[in-house]
């Protein structure tokens, strides 16, 4: 049987209402088919009192539905977990309290499979992420390799105050200006190489180098996913 080896939430909750939140729990680890030994410790640690467990779920606010809804996922410890936009509704000191377990299952071993469109959230969550277009899966690839490949988002405050002006062969970084500052989009492998020249050949006031993140990452495989579509087509 799979079903005690597998947790899920999905993206709608649908619970009963007359039933209160300790009787959801019960329900659905009778229907798990396995030991549900993690229950009381996880409503302590999302914040589920005795109380709140006594309720019907019809008188829960949404955060209040999504920790009933994480709790019944995890409660009997399985090996893979399924999340579909498990942060919704959860204020943030839940959401650390969210970010924790999910670290703790990944060190014990357990596989959990996270769906969110909230990309700084994969970013910290996730080892390895899969990009899905129009229902195909386009590619699966480790975060960190994503986050290395990325041009990095440098800014230069320049201290002449004469504005735009010729870059030479940063031109082929996309600068943008706004007044005496520039931004330009750098490869990684031409990030310390090409800074030195530049700031060796303008007066910089000012610099900054935005940390890579995965936005523009998808953005970039989305972009080539589409031209190579059209190429197929």
């Amino acid at each position: 049987r799979l079903a005690p080896r597998l947790g899920y939430l999905p993206g709608e909750l649908r619970l009963y209402p007359e039933l209160t939140g300790a009787q959801t729990l019960r329900l659905l680890g009778d229907l798990q088919g396995a030991a549900t030994s993690r229950r009381a410790e996880l409503c302590e640690r999302l914040g589920l009192t005795v109380a709140d467990l006594a309720r019907p779920v019809r008188e829960y606010s949404r955060g209040m539905k999504q920790k009933l809804g994480l709790v019944q996922a995890l409660q009997h410890d399985p090996e893979l977990v399924v999340l579909d936009e498990p942060t919704e509704g959860l204020d943030p000191l839940v959401q650390e309290v969210f970010f924790a377990l999910l670290a703790e299952a990944s060190h014990a071993g357990r596989t959990v499979l996270l769906s969110s469109h909230v990309l700084p959230e994969v970013q910290r969550a996730c080892g390895r992420v899969a990009l899905v277009r129009a229902g195909r899966l386009v590619a699966v690839r480790a975060v960190s390799t994503l986050r290395q490949e990325r041009a990095r988002r440098v800014r230069l405050v320049l201290a002449d105050g004469l504005g735009a002006r010729g870059l030479g062969s940063a031109e082929r970084w996309s600068p943008r200006w706004h007044g005496d500052e520039v931004e330009l989009l750098v490869p990684p492998a031409e990030l310390v190489a090409g800074l030195r020249e530049l700031l060796v050949a303008l007066p910089v006031a000012d610099l900054s180098v935005e940390e890579a993140g995965l936005d523009e990452a998808f953005l970039d495989l989305y972009r080539q996913d589409v031209e190579a579509a059209e190429v197929r087509s």
